[in-house]
């Protein structure tokens, strides 16, 4: 029990999910459409002092117990280095490291885009990647000479006030379509709700192990999801209404 509000625990296990399932697993959309894979980007945005941060961190430390998610966590990025990170050699990652999924983990926004050219190079990046492609792509600059990426695919979380996301990422990336592949969750903390410390329950331990394991076993899935007829009545009620 804590003062985070429940919304950003909730979005940032959403997250934590789709990073487990990567592009092993994946919805065929029509016979012309190809597949969809589960990825996200979520954006946890709220005052200083909310919560983001914590509700973050606690995804991020299941997902570097396990390798097969691809995270990297970072403080400072640019499109450059994420092409380094997906380019590496078997050599130079952990076992059981996946060549071409990226989870990015982000706490403050602000501090993790650069100014100017160099962020909107990463955003451009990360908008023309979040649809896996199904083929290999070579990027790279005269300097740093070609890079080939395995048909990468990514998930980000991300914490951010609205005065840093506006500073960081600019008004023609959003227009762009950016922000249309992403998940914007807002909160407060509720002030009339306090608690010292934490109140952890008796079985903690206990929990936490078995949501390792089960995160271990959905990295070991690949398989086609199939809707149930519910689904199929959900997913026609949201299209036709969104």
């Amino acid at each position: 029990t804590t003062e985070v509000p429940s919304q950003y625990h909730f979005f940032a296990s959403l997250s934590l999910l789709a990073a487990s399932l990567g592009d092993r697993c994946w919805f065929v959309r029509d016979e012309v459409g190809g597949r969809i894979y589960p990825n996200l980007y979520v954006f946890l945005i709220g005052p200083s002092g909310s919560g983001k941060e914590k509700a973050i961190t606690t995804a991020a430390r299941f997902a570097e117990m396990i390798p097969e998610m691809g995270q990297l966590a970072s403080t400072g990025i640019t499109k450059q280095n994420l092409i380094d990170h997906l380019s590496r050699q078997p050599s130079e990652m952990r076992p059981d490291e996946p060549t071409n999924l990226l989870y990015l983990v982000t706490e403050d926004l602000s501090m993790s885009i650069p100014s100017k050219e160099l962020g909107k190079d990463l955003i451009k990046f990360m908008t023309g990647h979040y649809v896996k492609s199904g083929i290999t792509m070579t990027e790279g600059t005269r300097m740093h000479g070609p890079k080939r990426l395995q048909d990468p695919l990514m998930n980000w979380l991300a914490g951010t006030t609205d005065e840093w996301l506006m500073a960081s990422v600019e008004r023609d990336a959003i227009m762009g379509g950016f922000f249309a592949r992403v998940l914007s969750i807002r909160g407060r903390r509720d002030g009339s709700i306090r608690y010292a410390d934490m109140v952890y329950p008796l079985d903690r331990d206990r929990v936490q192990r078995q949501l390792h394991l089960r995160l271990e076993a959905y990295t070991k899935l690949r398989a086609e999801f199939v809707k149930t007829p519910a689904a199929l009545a959900y997913y026609k009620d949201w299209y036709e209404s969104h």
